[in-house]
């Protein structure tokens, strides 16, 4: 060991702050004063603590501010011919020793946490144990991972707690079996909440369940973090109730009828061939299909679906690429991004003119894109098609090892949905 790495060996003992190193560099947790793109009317920029762990960054503001062309990059320093460049530098280091220590000290709370919430927690924004404080973390993730329906079931499930509750907070230790009794009877006879729209009729059983399952996840993440006491654990001795799902099924006949209806407006025509190559590829989700990018070479779909996670890998039928190529996109395969401003308004549009074509075809159903996927798997299942072919269609099959015979298994897939397509255009 060289003497100078013995020094700092001795002095982090004698200090107390191997630990914290130890801490910091298996965990990849860095500190350094930065400045950002933003500049202020005279010319300044905030310098701010980029905080780094496991390759993600977020930023904590400080009361400094600089010219850019005073602040060395590199060093994280404000260069000498700037005023107080001193003062500056000393406080920007002990902030940052304060934050590690502070990070060292609360490191098993800690640990469990994203980027973000350890910056709130050091910028002390945050109450922690605190249940809304949580969900709208979890919504902010979900948030950044594109997974936008599940960020507004959360903030749904937030809004309906400050209803239920009249606070803007929830303590960890308020949320028991009787409180959890008594906010979902709220959802089941009053109903509950959409963003911050009141909902006028009384929720279904599985709709107040998505708010129960979302606030289960909140305690699962507070105990993990050590904010809550599994001991307490509100969910061991209350049940979250699920309602008879809905079979959302129409007929071969019905498809049939829908590749035949004239549209009478370009919304209708548009409704009607988003529905239809939603089928031809075998039930994908409006948002999965919107944001295809490609066919690829061997002529194939493949996406991993947003919900889920799952790999498909799906051959696009020549009708399928009739419609495609009616829709063609710049920078998606389909246009529909380029038309509409996120997939909820081209799917609210769809979705209204899927009724109404349903009504004038006498479906009997008010059909919408969640249609698509339980109609193909009925009218495979109709046509003898193999039990686990339709279930490695739909991405039920999860065990990794099965993805070995993935190719086999496509091709199985393949056949059937062709199958599919021909029973329905061929029905007389």
């Amino acid at each position: 060991m060289s003497p100078t790495l013995f020094y700092f060996v001795v002095l982090f003992r004698r200090f107390g702050l191997l630990k914290s190193l130890t801490n910091f560099i298996e965990h990849m947790i860095t500190f350094k004063p930065v400045i950002r793109s933003h500049v202020r009317q005279d010319g300044t920029t905030n310098i701010k603590i980029r905080v780094c762990k496991d390759k993600e960054a977020r930023y904590i503001s400080t009361r400094f501010y600089t010219h850019p062309y005073n602040f060395n990059k590199k060093l994280g320093i404000v260069n000498i011919p700037a005023p107080d460049q001193e003062d500056v530098n000393l406080e920007l280091h002990s902030l940052i020793s304060t934050y590690k220590k502070k990070v060292n000290e609360n490191w098993d709370k800690l640990k469990y946490m994203p980027i973000w919430d350890i910056v709130d927690f050091l910028s002390e924004k945050r109450d922690y144990g605190d249940v809304i404080s949580i969900l709208s973390s979890m919504s902010e993730e979900k948030k950044e991972q594109g997974n936008i329906n599940y960020s507004i079931s959360i903030n749904s499930t937030i809004s309906a707690i400050k209803d239920f509750t009249g606070k803007e907070n929830l303590p960890i230790q308020v949320v028991t079996p009787a409180w959890l009794k008594d906010f979902e009877t709220k959802l089941l006879t009053k109903g509950g909440s959409k963003g911050n729209r009141k909902t006028r009729t009384k929720m279904s059983v599985n709709g107040a369940g998505v708010y129960m399952r979302n606030i289960r996840t909140a305690y699962n993440l507070a105990i993990r973090a050590g904010m809550a006491d599994h001991n307490s654990y509100p969910f061991r001795n209350f049940s979250i109730k699920r309602g008879k799902t809905r079979h959302r099924v129409v007929s071969a006949e019905d498809i049939n009828a829908m590749i035949n209806y004239a549209p009478e407006t370009f919304h209708e025509g548009f409704a009607r061939d988003m529905f239809l190559l939603s089928f031809y590829l075998i039930g994908i989700n409006m948002a999965d299909m919107f944001k295809l990018t490609k066919i690829y070479n061997d002529g194939r779909v493949k996406y991993q679906r947003s919900k889920g996670k799952h790999e498909f890998d799906i051959l696009a039928q020549p009708e399928a690429l009739e419609i495609i190529n009616r829709h063609m996109g710049k920078k998606f395969l389909l246009d529909v991004l380029e038309r509409y401003s996120d997939y909820r308004a081209a799917c609210k549009t769809i979705n209204t003119n899927l009724k109404k074509i349903a009504d004038k075809l006498d479906m009997g159903v008010p059909l919408t894109t969640y249609y698509v996927r339980h109609t193909w798997a009925t009218i495979a299942s109709s046509l003898d098609v193999h039990d686990n072919t339709i279930s490695w269609a739909l991405g039920h099959i999860r065990n990794p090892m099965t993805r070995i015979y993935n190719m086999f298994e496509n091709k199985k897939v393949d056949a059937a949905n062709r199958q599919v397509i021909d029973a329905v255009r061929n029905i007389r």
